[in-house]
């Protein structure tokens, strides 16, 4: 299905939200229940998935992964130019540990795509649209691994590996939560009046902690973004420059998440305030738009590349 370009400006979005997540959480200046709101960016990610559906084809797995290597590359070869690491080789190592031990939303999501064929297989066919078939999965996630996260959570569930929020078990839920929304079209029968009477709801209940990955009202507010980006209407020339942005915007997430990245928002943090302006709330700002164009300046190689390849 093709996508309109308000869900290019709401991925774009998501993207920024994740920068300034990870300016806040990788930088000098904590803000604990901003953080816990813009967890759920993370989570529309996998919505939109979700929403349009995924056909698992192992060209696309492979796809996936070429964004991961070349995003590990990066990390190897900056490693090596801020004198992390000595060699050539020993960047080249640095990106493939990089690769094979860490982007645990990479291996994550590959997981999920692994599983969307019977997903899509639940709702769409056998499931005929009712979300009976998916229970089961929802329970595991938005009630066993979330509840375990609550206080004494984890004292009264017993625990089992894979239930965590940083894993493919919960990135499938999303992904089968949101492709029954969808199939149900969830759209039509939800009045903009009740999504706006939610979200202050949803963003106290996430600001105080409840919006980890497998929360469901992390998803909720995932949700009820999405729903609200469907109703944007975005500029033509605010359309070419999400156009533009949009295709990097799984690049930018694994360029920035490493050690370089977290120092390079402490230090863009702590010149902000020290020669521009003293405030916290400006320089995590300024540093999230800052990391957003360099990341997606830095995957511009990789475009380059395949659409070189995909002509010839």
């Amino acid at each position: 299905m093709k996508r309109n370009p308000s869900i290019e400006l709401y991925r774009v979005g998501l993207m920024f939200g994740i920068c300034l997540l990870h300016s806040i959480t990788f930088g000098p200046y904590k803000c604990g229940w901003a953080s816990n709101i813009l967890a759920s960016c993370v989570v529309g990610f996998v919505f939109i998935s979700g929403w349009f559906g995924v056909k698992f084809s192992w060209l696309k797995l492979a796809k996936l992964y070429g964004i991961g290597l070349y995003a590990a590359l990066v990390f190897g070869l900056l490693s090596w130019l801020v004198g992390d690491v000595d060699t050539f080789c020993g960047a080249l190592m640095l990106g493939w540990h990089k690769l094979t031990h860490g982007f645990w939303f990479l291996h994550a999501y590959a997981f999920m795509i692994m599983l969307s064929p019977a997903i899509n297989a639940l709702i769409c066919g056998g499931g005929g649209g009712k979300i009976i078939p998916i229970y089961p999965l929802l329970g595991l996630v938005w009630i066993w691994g979330f509840g375990r996260t609550l206080p004494y959570g984890s004292e009264i569930l017993p625990a089992t590996a894979g239930l965590d929020s940083y894993g493919g078990v919960t990135l499938t839920a999303v992904y089968a939560a949101a492709r029954w929304c969808s199939v149900n079209k969830i759209e039509e029968k939800i009045k903009a009046g009740w999504l706006f009477a939610a979200l202050p709801v949803l963003w106290f209940l996430t600001g105080i902690g409840l919006g980890d990955y497998n929360s469901p009202f992390a998803f909720a507010l995932a949700g009820v973004m999405f729903l609200f980006s469907l109703k944007v209407k975005v500029p033509m020339l605010l359309c070419r420059s999400v156009n533009f942005l949009a295709p990097s915007m799984f690049s930018v997430y694994l360029i920035h998440t490493n050690e370089v990245g977290a120092r390079f928002i402490k230090y863009i943090e702590t010149l902000v305030i020290a020669n521009i302006f003293d405030c916290p709330a400006i320089a995590v700002f300024v540093s999230a738009i800052i990391v957003l164009i360099c990341a997606t300046l830095l995957d511009i190689p990789r475009r380059f590349c395949m659409a070189r390849f995909i002509r010839n």
